[in-house]
């Protein structure tokens, strides 16, 4: 077995356990609890070396930039829907559910590196391509029906707010 493989799983199931044993004493205890998996969130103030600052940062210094995994696809959240999703759920009286937050899409990160550095440029008709969830690790559909809540933030209109 590699190292990567035995960090991953360990880490996986930490959090499975942290999950299951906060959840156990919710339900002990008559608490509300609810439970997100954040996808890949996105928004102002995220930390400079993530993928998508360091590409704005590269492209407005003229900067070479390599993506390491270019055709790698994730599902990007916006930080502006993740707070709508928390604001929803504050209030709520002994709920207990478990939610993904993404957008349920996944997109390239070279495709996102071409949008942010063509908006720079500023060319028009720009779009995204969308890869469908069912191939790729994307979040559930079935857990916003859950929730109530959705994304209402498209990525295009995300990372645009973040150039100006």
């Amino acid at each position: 077995m590699n190292k990567e493989y035995i960090t991953s799983k360990y880490f996986v199931d930490s959090k499975i356990k942290i999950k299951n044993f906060v959840k156990h004493e919710c339900l002990k205890n008559k608490i509300s609890f609810v439970w997100a998996r954040l996808f890949y969130v996105y928004g102002r103030y995220q930390h400079k070396r993530s993928l998508i600052p360091k590409i704005i940062n590269s492209l407005r210094k003229n900067i070479k930039f390599k993506i390491l995994n270019p055709q790698i696809k994730n599902d990007y959240i916006n930080v502006a829907d993740v707070v709508n999703f928390i604001k929803m759920n504050l209030n709520l009286r002994y709920v207990n559910y478990e939610s993904d937050l993404g957008s349920s899409l996944a997109f390239k990160n070279i495709d996102i590196y071409n949008f942010i550095k063509r908006e720079i440029m500023n060319l028009k008709n720009i779009k995204l391509k969308i890869y469908k969830q069912k191939k790729y690790f994307t979040s559930s559909r079935k857990n916003l029906i859950i929730s109530g809540w959705k994304p209402t933030i498209k990525i295009e209109d995300g990372l645009r707010r973040l150039l100006n």
